[in-house]
C-alpha cells in the first residue's frame, strides 16, 4: 500500500512538472511565465504567497512582474533599487545567495529584514540565474519557505532557463532599435548638408552617402553636361569603421 501511494505521488509530481513545461512552451512574455510559475508553486508546493522580481534592461532596479496571495497595491509598487547597498536584498541578488528571513517579532527583528510586502511574515529570497551566467537577472520571494525541497529546486532551474532567453531577446531587440535610431539621426544630419558627403570604410568602400552626393552620382547625361567626368575622392573625406 505504501509503495502504491509513493508511485501515485511520484506520478502526480511528474504530471505537475509536465503541465508547467507545457505552459512555458505557449508563453513568450516574462509576466505570463512568472505568473504561471507562482501558480505552480501554490498548487504543487502550497506556497500561497510569492513575488517574482526581474531586472529591466539597462536599469538598476528590480521590479515586480508577478505576485500571488499578497495585496495588489503593495506588490504593484514594490521596487528594489540595486544602488541601495543597505538593502539586504541587493547583497543577496549580487551574490546569488538564497536566504530565509524568519518572522519579525520585535523592532530589532525588523531592523535586520528588508522592507517587503510580506511585512513581518517569514519569507525566503531566491535569486534567479542560469548555469554559466555570473549575474542574477531576477529574484523570487516565497512566503514561509524555510527549506528548499527538490521540487522547488527544479522549478528554479527551469524557470531561470525560460526567462533568460526572453530577456536576452529583449536586449537584442532594444539594441536593434538603438542602432536604427542612431542610423536615422546620422542620415538626417548628413542629408541636411548641401555639400555631397561620402562615408567609406578604411579600404575606401562606400558605406553611405547623403542625398546631395546621390543626386550627383545619378545625374543624367544632360544634367551632367559641363561637369568633370572623372570624380576623385578627396583625402579630406573622413572614413568610418564598418
Amino acid at each position: 500500500m505504501k509503495q502504491a501511494d509513493e508511485r501515485l505521488a511520484h506520478a502526480e509530481h511528474l504530471a505537475g512538472r509536465l503541465r508547467l513545461l507545457e505552459g512555458f512552451l505557449s508563453r513568450t512574455e516574462i509576466a505570463d511565465c512568472a505568473q504561471l510559475a507562482l501558480q505552480w508553486l501554490d498548487s504543487e508546493l502550497c506556497v500561497e504567497q510569492s513575488i517574482c522580481l526581474v531586472r529591466p534592461l539597462h536599469e538598476q532596479t528590480l521590479v515586480s512582474v508577478a505576485a500571488r496571495g499578497l495585496p495588489g497595491p503593495a506588490t504593484a509598487t514594490f521596487v528594489v533599487s540595486l544602488d541601495d547597498w543597505a538593502n539586504p536584498l541587493v547583497d543577496l541578488f549580487n551574490d546569488r545567495r538564497s536566504t530565509y528571513f524568519p518572522g519579525a517579532h520585535s523592532s530589532a527583528d525588523r531592523s535586520r529584514r528588508p522592507t517587503t510586502p510580506f511585512e513581518d511574515r517569514a519569507f525566503r529570497v531566491i535569486p534567479l540565474s542560469v548555469s554559466g551566467l555570473t549575474d542574477s537577472f531576477g529574484m523570487l520571494l516565497l512566503g514561509g519557505v524555510s527549506l528548499i525541497p527538490h521540487e522547488l529546486d527544479w522549478l528554479i532551474t527551469v524557470f531561470g532557463q525560460k526567462l533568460h532567453p526572453i530577456l536576452r531577446q529583449q536586449a537584442l531587440t532594444e539594441r536593434d532599435r538603438k542602432q536604427s535610431r542612431e542610423r536615422t539621426l546620422l542620415y538626417s544630419i548628413i542629408n541636411a548638408v548641401t555639400d555631397p558627403i561620402l562615408l567609406t570604410d578604411t579600404e575606401g568602400r562606400l558605406l553611405t552617402a547623403n542625398a546631395r552626393a546621390l543626386t550627383l552620382f545619378t545625374a543624367t547625361e544632360e544634367e551632367s553636361e559641363g561637369r568633370l567626368i572623372q570624380t576623385e575622392t578627396l583625402p579630406e573625406i573622413e572614413t568610418a569603421e564598418p
